[in-house]
């Protein structure tokens, strides 16, 4: 089954969705091991992390101002009342956690009171804290850095159960109940569409 231009997202909503879906896994994947790390690895991986967390972050308000100004094609016809609630449900949490998530990460790093380097923005310069949080009295930022982390973790295992949940939908619609949801979301060789 072929899918119209009309069915499909455009090429930068294709661009910027997996954009973000690979810097999401390469952050899910450091997240886990990183803190076991030591030295200059550690402060490599967690440097390239905070990055990745900072581009889905930028990249995420790019895809809403896309999406806002860019009408997404309509949810396949053949999908139950319970899916379509399902996956305008995800979408829409994915959407919050993609922004909150990094900004919980990015609020670790602003309220850090470690001594010494601090995470390099893609290797190359000094991540950028926030000041509210730098400026923080030390009992005040302790506390800060302890809710952000807590609240980057939980955040995290929410977006990877979504992930998962996601992904599971996709692929049911496209194998089992077979409907094109990957040219759905894919670049269209005639298509022009922007």
């Amino acid at each position: 089954m072929s899918l119209t231009t009309d069915q499909r997202y455009t090429s930068v909503a294709v661009l910027l969705h997996w954009g973000i879906a690979a810097c999401i896994l390469f952050n899910l994947a450091t997240g886990f091991f990183m803190e076991g790390l030591k030295g200059e690895a550690k402060h490599v991986v967690v440097s390239l992390h905070a990055s990745s967390g900072l581009t889905v972050l930028a990249l995420s308000l790019l895809r809403i101002v896309w999406r806002l100004s860019h009408r997404p094609p309509p949810l396949d016809a053949h999908l139950s009342r319970l899916e379509r609630l399902l996956a305008e449900g995800v979408h829409g949490l994915l959407y919050v956690l993609m922004l909150a998530v990094p900004l919980a990460g990015w609020a670790i790093s602003s309220a850090s009171t470690r001594k010494g380097a601090g995470a390099a923005l893609w290797l190359l310069m000094p991540l950028p804290k926030i000041g509210l949080l730098d400026a923080l009295p030390l009992p005040q930022k302790v506390a800060a850095h302890d809710s952000a982390v807590s609240a980057h973790q939980i955040g995290a295992w929410i977006l990877l159960a979504l992930l998962a949940g996601h992904v599971a939908g996709a692929l049911k619609h496209q194998f089992i109940d077979r409907r094109p949801q990957f040219a759905r979301m894919w670049f269209s060789g005639s298509s022009s569409k922007v």
